[in-house]
């Protein structure tokens, strides 16, 4: 109980549960959250949640609503009741992260300072509330991505692709804190999402480089994941690693193929700008640079942008 206490001390956490209130649904607790408390723009809450920016609207307008029609008290849960909202917070925590892990407006393509602060609530939650293994497993993912920060962009604030990244700028006090918060996570029967992600992470950290990468043990990890959760941007890692696997060709296909099939991941730019870097892969010059335009039309990030610019102009010349 004094752990749960010290919880409810931090007042960004305080207001988080409080949010999580069983008369109203899951999806618009994520949103009011990532509005009210994260400050996300309807913008990012779309791309988040892989939806409409009118259906971010018509989620806030209905919950505002609903929290004075009846009188909803947006208050501390009693303890019982603790944990379902804490999933929920981790979702949001999880949501934040990636926000600043690879921004969708920012003129950076990395925002530390929300990946500090979702850091931050998690590790409180890791630390003080016992038997909550989603908490370390969550905690875990991000000290293995933070750990390649300084890798992820040039000194000019250009993106470099995962494949050309220089490992021997990966924190490996990260590394080692990312291992201790995942060794903690796995002392019960819960199998969450975060420890599978977690796992992958942790390969992708272990390997000494892209090329030997165990990408067999990964896409195994990715099927995993995919059946506990059905997200389309898991279908999307399936379809890119199975170049690795069974080469470009079999990857394209899966990638047109979930195009067509997957409308959250028709108007996603992750998905054209890797058909574009495919297509160039196979020498398709024409299909590589139509690819990467449609990618420069989703994209908001500045860098992202700039970055795309610079594979079309490759390809011209």
């Amino acid at each position: 109980d004094d752990g749960v206490s010290e919880l409810i001390e931090d007042s960004m956490l305080r207001m988080m549960l409080a949010c999580c209130h069983p008369s109203i649904t899951s999806e618009n607790q994520i949103t009011l959250i990532l509005k009210a408390l994260c400050g996300f723009s309807r913008k990012e809450i779309s791309t988040a949640l892989l939806t409409k920016e009118e259906t971010i609207k018509k989620r806030l307008v209905a919950v505002k609503k609903q929290v004075i029609s009846q009188n909803i008290k947006l208050e501390m849960p009693e303890n019982a009741s603790l944990n379902k909202r804490l999933d929920m917070v981790c979702t949001c925590l999880y949501l934040l992260f990636n926000e600043g892990y690879n921004s969708t407006h920012s003129k950076e393509i990395i925002r530390k300072e929300l990946c500090l602060e979702a850091m931050g609530l998690c590790r409180l939650i890791a630390h003080k509330i016992d038997n909550y293994p989603k908490a370390n497993a969550l905690m875990a993912l991000m000290c293995f991505h933070t750990a390649r920060f300084d890798s992820r962009i040039d000194d000019k604030g250009a993106i470099i692709l995962f494949q050309h990244q220089d490992r021997q700028l990966w924190s490996n006090e990260l590394i080692d804190a990312g291992i201790k918060y995942l060794s903690s996570s796995q002392n019960s029967d819960i199998l969450s999402s975060y420890h599978i992600e977690a796992a992958i992470a942790a390969e992708h950290c272990f390997a000494k480089s892209f090329e030997t990468t165990n990408w067999k043990y990964i896409y195994s990890l990715y099927e995993k994941l995919y059946q506990l959760k059905q997200n389309p941007i898991i279908q999307l890692n399936l379809a890119i690693i199975s170049s690795r696997l069974h080469g470009v060709d079999s990857s394209i296909a899966a990638l047109n193929r979930l195009k067509t099939e997957s409308k959250p991941l028709s108007n996603y730019y992750l998905l054209y700008a890797t058909l574009g870097e495919l297509y160039k892969t196979n020498g398709d010059k024409e299909n590589a640079k139509l690819n990467y335009l449609q990618a420069l039309e989703l994209t908001h990030s500045t860098k992202e942008k700039e970055f795309l610019q610079q594979k079309i102009s490759a390809i011209a010349n």
